[in-house]
């Protein structure tokens, strides 16, 4: 009986480590996701369906985010950088205050704006570029929480 108790708990613990690498390792895409999924849903509701050249404004604007992210944090498209693990608290991987907001900033967006490619193109503008800023926030906060708690 007791055996098979140990092994249940090994079991168990065995699926929580592999749930926690599984949430750690996904968590970085797991938030843009429901960035880029439910601003371009938001932006429908708003601006009807986008067309090819809609569609291709929407991620245009992502990527324009994404490219003056890049140059601000590193300082130019050339740099270079080493990828490192951030000790962080568990709930810096919910992303909740990022996409909140970058999803709020894409529907105003969308809804603002009446010439469709341009309203596509801002939403996705707005919501990459306010969830690199937002998250960068929540990781940080979660980092030092954590090395505070160590």
């Amino acid at each position: 009986m007791f055996a098979a108790l140990g092994r249940r708990r090994a079991v168990k613990q065995r699926y929580r480590t592999a749930l926690r690498a599984a949430v750690s390792s996904e968590s970085k895409a797991y938030g843009f996701t429901l960035v880029i999924w439910g601003t371009g849903a938001l932006a429908m509701s708003a601006r009807g369906t986008p067309g090819t050249c809609g569609a291709v404004s929407y991620i245009g604007g992502a990527l324009v985010a994404m490219a003056a992210v890049v140059m601000a944090s590193f300082g130019g498209p050339m740099a270079t950088w080493t990828s490192t693990e951030l000790r962080r608290l568990a709930w810096g991987a919910v992303h909740l205050g990022s996409v909140a907001v970058a999803m709020a900033a894409g529907w105003g967006a969308a809804e603002a704006i009446s010439l469709k490619w341009l309203a596509y193109f801002t939403a996705g503008l707005a919501a990459a570029l306010l969830y690199q800023l937002v998250l960068a926030l929540e990781v940080a906060f979660s980092q030092q929480e954590a090395d505070d708690a160590a």
